[in-house]
């Protein structure tokens, strides 16, 4: 885990997700975004895997929260995850291509995402190896989403107590 006081952090819980940015060390901007592992499968009535219009809902709506913060982009490089999907934290953070000195890389994010998507579209979730469930795919999406929209390189857990 890296440790420095100037990184960002998200937090996913169940309704709603927190998203505080570090901006130079100095100053952090704190958003609360109105959408949680539980909520978000629950507004767009997801089934189990979620269907791929679903997704594209639900990233409809991710992104034009995202859209209306200022200055999003100008913020730590990093982004440290916390939250109540430990399954997901798990999945990330085992040593892989995609994880350096500074973490998980935003490519191995995508990489997990690609394979949610397979059984999205009918790939046994057996042969990808992800959970199927709703909050596995809901808190993947807002992470994949947070990454790419505001330029984050990597992530890394948080301290989980």
């Amino acid at each position: 885990m890296i440790h420095t006081p100037d990184i960002s952090l998200l937090t996913i819980d169940a309704d709603h997700s927190t998203l505080h940015l570090k901006h130079g060390g100095l100053h952090t901007s704190t958003h609360q975004l109105p959408f949680g592992y539980a909520s978000l499968p629950r507004q767009h009535h997801w089934h189990t895997p979620p269907r791929e219009d679903e997704i594209e809902y639900a990233i409809n709506t991710i992104e034009d929260v995202l859209a209306k913060i200022p200055d999003a982009r100008q913020h730590s490089a990093g982004l440290l995850l916390s939250g109540e999907q430990p399954a997901l934290l798990h999945a990330l953070m085992q040593p892989s291509p995609g994880q350096g000195a500074e973490g998980v890389k935003r490519e191995a994010v995508e990489h997990l995402f690609g394979r949610l998507a397979n059984v999205i579209m009918g790939r046994p979730a057996s042969v990808e190896g992800v959970p199927t469930d709703t909050a596995f795919a809901a808190t993947l999406l807002i992470l994949r989403e947070v990454l790419h929209h505001l330029d984050f390189a990597w992530i890394d857990q948080a301290n989980m107590h």
